[in-house]
């Protein structure tokens, strides 16, 4: 008896391996962009921040100058300054300017001064108090915004 069915051509299962394999790939880099950029929601976002900023805080509390550098720079990544006409701050000196806050930058300034010299006695008790009073300053202006809204062009 005959077989009755459509012959193979030389390669085709390569062929046919490879289609699979760019199709898995293809899923593969959708999916990682999707988990990357597209999961992001305002409430993550906020629990993102917090969770930056009391990383902020456990680093102040240890008074270690680079720990609680790093930290400032994990949580001004959160830092709405867009909504203020601002682009976001990308020094220290930048944030500082940006809130109108001589306190903060003096204390920025002695953050910064503790990590070029060997001193080991640096305090981060005034720089914590200065940093939790313009986020909470920054809280109240996006809460603020987000309620604000316009009236009638034509009432």
């Amino acid at each position: 008896t005959a077989t009755i069915g459509v012959a193979e051509q030389p390669g085709q299962k390569s062929r046919n391996m490879l289609h699979v394999l760019t199709l898995l790939l293809l899923v593969f880099f959708v999916s990682a962009t999707w988990w990357r950029f597209g999961r992001n929601s305002t409430d993550r976002q906020r629990q993102d921040e917090k969770s930056a900023f009391a990383r902020l805080q456990t680093a102040c509390a240890s008074n270690q100058a680079s720990a609680t550098h790093s930290a400032i720079h994990a949580w001004l990544v959160f830092f709405p300054a867009a909504n203020a006409g601002y682009s976001k701050p990308s020094t220290l000196s930048e944030f500082a300017r940006i809130c109108e806050d001589k306190q903060l930058a003096a204390e920025l300034g002695r953050l910064q001064e503790a990590l070029v010299t060997s001193k080991k006695d640096w305090q981060s008790d005034a720089l914590l108090t200065s940093l939790q009073d313009i986020r909470r300053r920054i809280n109240k202006q996006v809460k603020v915004q987000s309620k604000a809204h316009l009236a009638p062009l034509n009432p």
